[in-house]
């Protein structure tokens, strides 16, 4: 999936940056201090944060707050829409989708991702529900009487429904039925296309500062905290690093030779310079 253009609204100083567009390569926000980059920055990455936990908007702390009391009336039934996005699927996303729901799936071309207040995610893509179902009705294990029957579904679920009408033609028809619940369980197509192409939009991981880990850290007071979902900045710079080294917690308490650390220490700094020198040289 490649992002192609992105537009925030109503988010903090930005009342709204219209939209631009991404460049495949990379993308610089220019202006003057205080004119709303890194509130662009921050709006878009609550799209689909590395931590889910960060991509959750709040209307006290984020719309703009000259306009907060009229927006509050309106909020429940009318929520604004923070971050919108367009992203262009590439021949591996069509390949993912056209898995799920057939041929249909080459039609989409783009599709667009947006975020409001209430923190829900909408898309809106074309695709046709009934050319869906025609696709499935061409699977091998469809007959060519069924084919002609059951024609008329307008939707995948409204043909599961004709499928099953009475016990006997569930089981003739139960392979057809299990393959068709395989594929979509009891979700619409169009369900089902937003789950396959959200899941192939890539996390955002925003930053605004530089986060160290402590000269000094007490693992049993680490992984009490972890384990009650209370990890401090420090914590998750901590666990980043046994993640890059492939260790964990307990792995770590336990070491004995510490020249097997100190090599995967070294091997790990090596490849953050290589990929730091990759992207920012």
């Amino acid at each position: 999936m490649i992002l192609k253009t992105a537009h925030v609204t109503k988010y903090k100083c930005a009342k709204d940056s219209t939209e631009f567009s991404i460049d495949q390569d990379v993308t610089c926000l220019v202006g003057k201090n205080e004119a709303g980059k890194t509130t662009i920055l921050e709006a878009l990455s609550k799209l689909k944060p590395v931590r889910e936990e960060d991509g959750r908007f709040d209307v006290t702390r984020d719309y703009p707050r000259h306009e907060l009391t009229d927006y509050q009336a309106i909020h429940e039934s009318k929520p604004a829409t923070v971050i919108s996005t367009v992203w262009q699927l590439e021949e591996e996303d069509h390949i993912a989708l056209e898995a799920k729901i057939g041929p249909a799936a080459r039609k989409i071309e783009t599709v667009r991702f947006t975020k409001n207040y209430k923190n829900e995610v909408v898309a809106y893509f074309a695709l046709d529900e009934a050319e869906v179902v025609q696709g499935v009705l061409k699977g091998p294990e469809v007959d060519a009487k069924d084919r002609t029957k059951y024609k008329s579904a307008a939707t995948v679920q409204d043909l599961v429904k004709q499928l099953g009408t009475t016990p006997e033609e569930q089981q003739q028809r139960a392979a057809m039925i299990q393959q068709i619940q395989a594929r979509f369980g009891n979700k619409t197509a169009r369900q089902v296309a937003f789950d396959v192409m959200w899941s192939r939009i890539p996390k955002f991981a925003y930053f605004s500062q530089y986060l160290r880990m402590p000269g000094q850290l007490a693992v049993d007071a680490f992984t009490q905290r972890t384990n009650n979902n209370q990890q401090t900045d420090e914590d998750r710079v901590f666990s980043s690093l046994l993640d890059m080294i492939g260790m964990s917690v307990a792995q770590f308490s336990a070491i004995q030779n510490f020249e097997d650390l100190s090599a995967r220490l070294e091997a790990t700094s090596n490849k953050l310079t290589k990929e730091l020198v990759r992207y920012w040289s």
